[in-house]
């Protein structure tokens, strides 16, 4: 009768998924970087400007110094212009053009700026391409677009003798995007990898990330995505295959509903649905209402039809002027104990940029799984490797109490200021404190340990001040623990060019300490990069790097060349 109740709610939810039609856009307050500008292109390109310009201003905020500021930069111009705001898209152009004078979309600034100037309708200017992927013109068959990149990578320790190759692969990436012609908006995403390992071919893989298909009502109100898709980031894993569906009912609030089968986040991953999991989830995104970003939601998780985490939160954020407040929320109704509660507040005053939070969390969330890591459990005969066996010799109580002793709780505190010297010079000081209670074997018994942390860092960069297209990054990072004390030091000179080359000189310096073993070492790695377009939107990019490791327990030093080969061919 359980597995009966189950597989109707699960039914239920996918029937709900088809009736409202619609699929949710996420906006994950912890995915920075590439993967960020990804979802801030797709947002510009199905016209939620809004979105795409807060998703670009976070990574501007967040990552300094890296790459993806260049593209970050050019679609906030690009979405403020689309949104008929001439005065902060001629703001972001100057921007872009300021530093990143030998940039990608040079000369397409310089002309939106031209017609900005000259009162021209910017608003009937085609979009910017994405990097790398060229979009062909509406056809019979609708527009495709993507890019195939293909990837060596050899590493080789060369020191002690005799050498010995450590990886040596090749790598093909596909990513893959279809947008049916005519008023129909339907599309297909796709996106995956094969591995061929030249050592040990039984050691080669492939890995399908993406792949559904999306239907967008005309008006907007509702959208459908069917297949292998992201998560909203309510849940435990990153993707899943099955049904996402969001009714808009006002550009402010979208109500979303989404259910499936998780997929595993390492491993290959294979078109076929493994059905040992399910899951469903209830949430409404608010956007820019009141001031106020975020989402609401309910999720449930179900592992061999055992329910798993049941949990309600909120995940957003309060912008206004100069103040951000965020705050994050998820309470687990079966363990009924929070899983992470964390309020954050920054605050902008002339060149500089305060903030802080505090935060305290369970690693990992709430979950009955995590009782299979009870070091009690390693004696059994048969071993207990799965949730099913473990719910036959133990009560569901039982389950939640092991659980219970293998989740470490945490408190963390953080503050840090940034200041921006001057459009050349930028720095960034940050302090963090970590108590937490660790799980570690004592006397053969799994044992709650006190575990305590400090994080320093600063961080310091120059962008075009010699005039020559160059970025300048250097960051120190020292962490003293109970039982380890590690000190790193990273720095990076890059440069771009006026071909759209982009070549960079980077070392780096690790120092760690194991209190209780005695054991310490320190690891000094410089190499290099670049990223070089051949013909057309072709690219290519190489890099390198040479690691040296000392250690007190060997008086051997271990020297490590990796090389990484990549070309990139849009279509």
């Amino acid at each position: 009768m359980r597995t009966l109740r189950h597989n109707a709610r699960i039914a239920l939810l996918l029937l709900l998924c088809l009736l409202t039609a619609g699929c949710s856009f996420r906006l994950k307050r912890e995915e920075i970087g590439s993967d960020a500008l990804k979802k801030g292109i797709d947002a510009f390109q199905r016209g939620e400007y809004d979105q795409s310009r807060l998703i670009f201003s976070e990574v501007i905020r967040t990552r300094p110094g890296s790459p993806d500021l260049e593209e970050a930069q050019w679609y906030l111009g690009a979405s403020a212009e689309k949104q008929g705001k001439r005065e902060e898209a001629r703001e972001q152009y100057t921007l872009y053009l300021k530093n990143f004078p030998s940039g990608r979309h040079t000369a397409e600034a310089q002309e939106r700026l031209a017609l900005i100037a000259a009162g021209g309708a910017s608003a009937a200017a085609p979009p910017p391409a994405p990097p790398l992927a060229r979009t062909r013109s509406s056809g019979r068959y609708g527009k495709f677009s993507g890019a195939l990149t293909t990837e060596y990578l050899y590493d080789d320790q060369i020191s002690p003798e005799p050498s010995v190759t450590v990886q040596n692969r090749v790598s093909e990436f596909l990513d893959f995007r279809w947008k049916s012609a005519g008023e129909t908006d339907l599309r297909i995403y796709f996106s995956g990898m094969y591995s061929h390992d030249l050592l040990d071919h039984a050691h080669s893989r492939s890995r399908i990330s993406k792949l559904f298909g999306e239907w967008n009502e005309a008006a907007g109100f509702y959208s459908l995505r069917f297949g292998r898709q992201p998560a909203s980031g309510n849940t435990l894993f990153s993707r899943f295959d099955g049904l996402s569906a969001v009714y808009r009912p006002s550009n402010l609030v979208h109500l979303n509903v989404a259910a499936g089968y998780p997929v595993e986040a390492f491993g290959t991953h294979n078109p076929g649905v493994k059905s040992d999991r399910q899951f469903y989830e209830l949430y409404a995104a608010v956007y820019d209402l009141f001031h106020l970003n975020g989402r609401i939601y309910y999720t449930e998780e179900f592992n061999e039809r055992f329910s798993t985490r049941r949990a309600v939160g909120w995940n957003g954020f309060w912008i206004r002027d100069d103040w951000t407040v965020t705050s994050i929320l998820d309470y687990d109704l079966d363990f009924k104990s929070w899983n992470d509660q964390l309020l954050g507040l920054d605050y902008s005053r002339g060149i500089f940029r305060y903030s802080g939070a505090v935060e305290r969390r369970k690693n990992p969330f709430l979950d009955y799984a995590t009782a299979l890591f009870d070091f009690s459990l390693l004696g059994n005969t048969p071993p207990v490797t799965s949730l099913g066996a473990l719910r036959e010799i133990k009560s569901r109580d039982e389950i939640r109490s092991l659980a219970l002793n293998n989740t470490t709780d945490s408190l963390e505190f953080r503050i840090g200021i940034t200041a921006d010297f001057s459009s050349v010079w930028r720095g960034d000081l940050r302090y963090a404190h970590i108590q937490s209670d660790a799980v570690e074997m004592v006397n053969l018994v799994g044992t709650k340990v006190d575990k305590r942390a400090d994080r320093i860092a600063l961080f310091l960069s120059e962008r075009n001040g010699l005039r020559l297209s160059e970025i300048w990054t250097f960051l120190l990072m020292a962490q003293p623990a109970t039982d380890s004390n590690t000190t790193t030091a990273t720095s990076t000179l890059s440069r771009y060019w006026r071909n759209g080359a982009l070549g960079s000189l980077r070392v780096r310096w690790e120092k760690t300490e194991f209190k209780n073993i005695d054991s310490r070492s320190t690891r000094i790695v410089p190499g290099a990069a670049a990223n070089f377009p051949l013909f057309g939107e072709i690219q290519a990019s190489v890099e390198g790097d040479y690691s040296i490791e000392k250690n007190n327990s060997s008086p051997e030093t271990l020297k490590t060349i990796q090389t990484r080969i990549s070309l990139t061919v849009p279509f």
